[in-house]
This record gives C-alpha cells, sequence and structure tokens, in this order.
C-alpha cells in the first residue's frame, strides 16, 4: 500500500524519479487524527471524510496543519483515503413520516441531547424543525454520533448543508438521499485529485472547494465533475 511504484524499470537511471498509482484507502479502523493549533484530537473519520496522504507522514495519525507542506504529485503521493464512518458520524434524519425513531446509541441506552448551539460534549443535538438528529463537536472539529441508526425505520445517515454558496438567511436543510450518495463520490474524486497534484480551490461549489480548515464544500448540490480550475492543475509526473 506505501509507495507504490508502477515504473520499476526506471530504477537505478541517473535523475529519473519513480512513477506511483494513486491507490485508495478503506481503513478497518480509522487512523488518528490531531489538531496542533487547538491541541484536540480523535479519530480522522471525526474531522474529515477522505485524506491525500504524502511522503513525510504516517498513515496511522493525520496531523492539521499537516506536516507536510502542499499536496504532491504522484511520485510523492503514498495513498488517498476514503474514510466510510466519517458518512455515518454527521447527523440522522428523521425521515418521510417527521418522527425520529433512532433514539439509542450503539449499546441501546437513550442518546442524551444537549441544546442546540450547545457546546456541551457526550450528546447529540436533536433539531425538531430542522427534521434531524446530529453531532456535537468539540475544539478542532471532532465529535461522535452518539445516536445509532434504526434500520428498521425510514430515518437516515444525512449531513446538514447549506443552499447555494455564500448565500447569507437561507436557512440549512437535511441532505436528501440521493445527494448524501452522491457525496461519497465527490470525496473519491476530490482526494484522488489531490494525489494528481490538484489543490483547493477558492470557488465555492467547485468539487475541489474547500475550507481555510481544508473541509470540503457543505453546499448543495454536491459538485458532479471537475472543473477547468481543477484540469489545468494535473500533474502526473
Amino acid at each position: 500500500m506505501l509507495h507504490p511504484v508502477i515504473n520499476p524499470n526506471k530504477e537505478g537511471i541517473p535523475g529519473a524519479a519513480d512513477q506511483r498509482a494513486v491507490r485508495t484507502v478503506y481503513q478497518l479502523h480509522s487512523a488518528l487524527a490531531l489538531d496542533t493549533v487547538s491541541h484536540t484530537g480523535g479519530f480522522l473519520y471525526e474531522r474529515a471524510l477522505g485524506r491525500a496522504w504524502v511522503d513525510g507522514e504516517y498513515l496511522d495519525t493525520a496531523y492539521y496543519p499537516s506536516t507536510v507542506t502542499g499536496v504532491q504529485p504522484p511520485t510523492h503521493t503514498q495513498a488517498v483515503e476514503f474514510n466510510q464512518e466519517g458518512f455515518e458520524n454527521l447527523a440522522i434524519s428523521y425521515g418521510s413520516n417527521g418522527t425520529l425513531q433512532s433514539v439509542t446509541d450503539a449499546f441501546g441506552n437513550p442518546v442524551v441531547y444537549c441544546a442546540v448551539g450547545g457546546a456541551t460534549t457526550g450528546c447529540d443535538i436533536r433539531d425538531d424543525l430542522l427534521g434531524a438528529v446530529y453531532r456535537s463537536l468539540a475544539g478542532g472539529g471532532f465529535g461522535q454520533l452518539r445516536t445509532s441508526l434504526n434500520r428498521s425505520s425510514d430515518d437516515f445517515y444525512t449531513r446538514i448543508v447549506n443552499q447555494g454558496c455564500e448565500q447569507a438567511g437561507i436557512p440549512p436543510v437535511v441532505e436528501v438521499p440521493f445527494e448524501f450518495q452522491q457525496l461519497k463520490t465527490a470525496t473519491v474524486a476530490h482526494e484522488v485529485a489531490h494525489g494528481v497534484a490538484v489543490r483547493h480551490v477558492t470557488t465555492c461549489g467547485d468539487l475541489m472547494y474547500a475550507t481555510a480548515d481544508g473541509v470540503m464544500s457543505i453546499y448543495i448540490p454536491v459538485p458532479a465533475d471537475y472543473s477547468t480550475i481543477d484540469t489545468q492543475q494535473i500533474l502526473l509526473h
């Protein structure tokens, strides 16, 4: 999985660099993540839905900000990662019947709720107006969704998103299932692009858009393809 060289024939040629493939990683257990600014930490899936790992980084711990400056080309890419657990750690929608039927944690205990906008940890936020229960975030963007999905109900995993890019005054909404599924595809595309040296852009709604903290777009619609800005950055070696 590490340093996947795809052209060993160049080995030993003076001045030649290894050519590597971009490998997508699905881990059984999440890596850890540490925020060296807020001095907080947790599992990587709490902080990011995906990750591009480059030379100089260890696959067991992600640092924010990264200890390596800038996105690297495939000659320095170890792997890109898709964090499935992250998609089940954001929010749960009440479903089409408008009633929350997911009310216990993974151990069958009743979920403890905290106030909307509260900073309390160890509890979930239940928002009846929004029709969703979502995790409470601690410092550094880390947080665990305590509620376990009731799979016999019509509740579903989702995230809370904004409608339209940077339009003030529009209330957030629950992402519907087909948009949430599209987010998974967009996450893989976003991270694989980092493996060919495509960096984040500041254009809201772009597939490669990210906040200053490196968080992918929380706006809908979910981007379905790369923009010209993205493709012009591609570096294959």
